[in-house]
C-alpha cells in the first residue's frame, strides 16, 4: 500500500466514523470561546472571527481560562521564536557557510482553528518568525474546514 492509498484509507475511515465527532466538536467549542474572549477584549486575536460562524458570549470564567491559555501559549511561542532567532544570529556571525541556518519547528497537535501562525506572522515586533516552520495536525475534516476558510 503506497502513501496515497494509506491516506485515502485513513480519510475514508475518519469520515465514516462518527465516534470521533465529539472530539472534533471541541475544535468549534474552543474557537467560539476564543472568539468570545477576543470580542470582549480579554485577548487580541483578530483572526479567530473568521473561523466562527455563530459567535456566542461565554461566561467570565471561560473567558478568563481562555485568556490564561492564550497568553501562556503565545508567550511560550514567542520565547521559542526568540531562542531560534538568537541561534540563527549566532550562526550568521560565525559565518559557517556550510551549515543551513537553524529552523525551529512548531507542531500543533489537534490544531483545530488555532491562529498562532497568523498571530506570530502578523506581529511586526517579532522578526524571529522567519526561523520557524509551523505544522498543524488534526482530523481531515477539521483541516479541510480551516483550509477552506483561509
Amino acid at each position: 500500500m503506497d502513501n496515497r492509498d494509506r491516506d485515502r484509507s485513513l480519510l475514508a475511515r475518519s469520515t465514516n466514523d462518527d465516534s470521533d465527532a465529539p472530539v472534533q466538536e471541541t475544535s468549534n467549542d474552543a474557537a467560539v470561546s476564543r472568539d468570545s474572549a477576543a470580542r470582549l477584549g480579554y485577548i487580541n486575536d483578530p483572526w479567530i472571527r473568521y473561523f466562527v460562524k455563530r459567535p456566542q458570549r461565554r461566561a467570565p470564567l471561560i473567558n478568563r481560562g481562555t485568556y490564561s491559555r492564550f497568553h501562556g501559549i503565545q508567550g511560550t511561542l514567542k520565547r521559542f521564536a526568540n531562542a531560534v532567532a538568537a541561534l540563527r544570529s549566532e550562526q550568521s556571525q560565525e559565518k559557517k557557510t556550510e551549515e543551513e541556518p537553524a529552523v525551529g519547528q512548531v507542531v500543533v497537535l489537534g490544531a483545530g482553528m488555532d491562529t498562532s501562525y497568523f498571530l506570530m506572522s502578523a506581529d511586526s515586533n517579532n522578526s524571529s518568525v522567519a526561523g520557524l516552520r509551523f505544522f498543524e495536525v488534526d482530523f481531515p475534516e477539521i483541516t479541510a474546514k480551516k483550509a477552506a476558510t483561509v
